[in-house]
């Protein structure tokens, strides 16, 4: 078990660091570009802007999406031949494939959801902003506006889902598949092949991540389609381990 757990703790720190970083900067923008959108929203009008027209104004969701993007070119690579060479390691570990594969799929999904994590704060930061801002102008803001927001908004509301089990649902899906593709990746570059289901789950995750707040079908649907994909994914994988061991 001990060797199990050091190859764990290989992978993540192999990206901790680096997610940590692209997740700390990616937070201070979207509260420094949110703060700028509500100060010139105050300026510019008598009437304070409802927040979610400033999140909008600050750009929160296209910065959450980049941000994604930056921590998807980095996951896959942690276990290449790359810096601490982790598949080196893994062989004086002597620890199969498969462990290393699944070893990797935790690792990648903690690091996914470090970054949900840090884009919630960052969300809830620019909220107590906008509460303290408007305080000081002596502008009256009802605190219900802020759970409005959260339900009108389709990436705040998919950060923030309250009681929508079919989102909760649909991001834990999402993040689930998108994991354990990052680290078949991994495993068929390290053979020199390629693997397109990466490419695909971080597709879904750029274009579904923002929550239907109308239907919950929509989520529904993406669910199924997400456990669906994983399934193939994991079968092909499988079958392709299998014949390798037969050769």
């Amino acid at each position: 078990m001990k060797k199990h757990i050091s190859v764990l703790m290989l992978y993540v720190r192999s990206s901790l660091y680096k997610v940590l970083g692209v997740a700390a900067l990616t937070g201070l923008l979207q509260v420094l570009f949110f703060y700028l959108a509500l100060k010139n929203s105050i300026t510019s009008s008598e009437l304070i802007e409802a927040p979610v027209k400033i999140f909008k104004a600050g750009k929160t969701a296209l910065m959450g999406g980049l941000g994604l993007v930056a921590i998807s070119l980095i996951i896959p690579f942690t276990g290449m031949d790359m810096g601490a060479k982790p598949s080196y390691r893994l062989q004086r570990l002597r620890v199969t494939p498969l462990a290393g594969v699944i070893w990797q799929s935790v690792s990648n999904c903690l690091m996914l959801f470090i970054y949900y994590a840090s884009q919630l704060a960052a969300v809830l930061i620019c909220c107590r902003v906008y509460q303290r801002v408007t305080a000081i102008y002596e502008l009256g803001v009802n605190s219900q506006v802020f759970f409005i927001t959260f339900w009108t908004d389709s990436y705040l509301h998919g950060l923030l889902p309250l009681d929508d089990r079919a989102v909760c649902y649909k991001n834990a899906a999402m993040l689930l598949y998108a994991g354990i593709s990052a680290a078949i990746l991994t495993r068929r570059q390290q053979r020199g092949k390629s693997s397109f289901g990466f490419a695909l789950a971080v597709s879904l995750l750029l274009l579904n991540f923002p929550a239907s707040v109308d239907d919950n079908m929509v989520e529904i649907v993406t669910v199924v389609g997400v456990v669906a994909l994983l399934v193939t994914s994991l079968a092909i994988y499988w079958s392709r381990e299998e014949r390798k061991k037969e050769l």
